[in-house]
């Protein structure tokens, strides 16, 4: 009997699916989808919301790896998540039922699932990198500010500080720490 190579590198995975491994692609699929249903159903979702934007995420993930600028910067665990995690913000905004907080269970990163033409992948990568270096207090503000454009006194109530301009001194140390690791991580490139 023929023993199956199993999918447990992330690279060999992605190997498989870019060369059109079905096998590979379900192994995925069933392999995060439980992660997914608990995070939508845990913020205002049903099972069948949980599968129609897992099967969407899929497919723009599928897309993403078949690209061949794309680089991944992040497990592909972290990367599933965060593009379900943003399609499912998107559809609770849309329908007006966003809550207050939102409840998260995995790390991830705050990713357009529809890049705009011509964008450069390299700063897409600097942009998760820092993001990921940053604490979550940190990235929950400036997704809040430059993300989701709330005005700083909405800020203030939703992470509870006791005004705006905490608020504005926080959001200043954040992009001051996020510079940073951008200048470092540029210097970095640069030398390599």
């Amino acid at each position: 009997m023929k023993k199956e190579i199993g999918f447990t590198s992330e690279v060999y995975l992605i190997a498989q699916i870019q060369e059109g491994n079905q096998k590979a692609l379900q192994y995925l699929y069933k392999q995060h989808y439980a992660m997914i249903e608990n995070l939508i159903r845990k913020n205002s979702g049903s099972e069948e919301d949980a599968q129609e934007i897992y099967q969407e995420a899929m497919l723009v993930v599928y897309e993403k790896l078949n690209q061949p600028a794309f680089q991944l910067s992040c497990s592909l665990k972290t990367y599933i998540y965060s593009v379900c995690r943003n399609m499912w913000m998107y559809q609770l905004r849309k329908n007006e039922q966003a809550e207050t907080r939102f409840q998260d269970f995995e790390q991830y990163l705050p990713i357009d699932h529809t890049p705009a033409e011509g964008e450069n992948p390299e700063y897409e990568t600097l942009l998760n990198e820092v993001m990921n270096y940053i604490d979550d207090k940190c990235r929950q503000l400036l997704e809040l500010f430059y993300y989701h454009n709330l005005p700083l006194e909405t800020i203030a109530q939703k992470l509870g500080y006791n005004n705006s301009n905490t608020a504005k001194s926080k959001k200043n140390k954040c992009m001051e720490k996020a510079r940073e690791k951008a200048k470092e991580l540029i210097d970095k490139f640069h030398k390599e």
